[in-house]
């Protein structure tokens, strides 16, 4: 079964917006987290609470790179290629683990 790459699942992100990420993006608002812009390259941050810095077990917030990360995780894990199938955090811990795990695998 054919793995769908990181930038294959961004560009399915942006450019389709997909139902089953819009319910996720949904969902994580539900269990306390809300969606805020990437920051760009070489601008500040004025909240530290927004900071990549802060343990994720603290952070609020998540980026599109983290949703992208998470959902390569979700799909490497189920060994599935189907966006439609994404599986939903239980907390926000389940959330950040598997963010850390989509950025260290390739």
């Amino acid at each position: 079964m054919e793995r769908l790459s990181k930038s294959e699942i961004s560009s399915y992100q942006s450019n389709k917006r997909s139902p089953a990420i819009e319910a996720l993006v949904a969902h994580l608002l539900k269990i306390g987290l809300t969606f805020r812009p990437d920051n760009p390259e070489g601008s500040s941050i004025v909240c530290f609470a927004e900071s990549e810095e802060l343990r994720p077990e603290f952070r609020s917030s998540y980026t599109s790179t983290d949703l992208i990360h998470y959902i390569y995780a979700d799909l490497t894990n189920a060994e599935q290629t189907d966006l439609m199938n994404i599986t939903y955090p239980k907390n926000t811990a389940q959330f950040w683990a598997l963010v850390a795990q989509g950025q260290t695998e390739n």
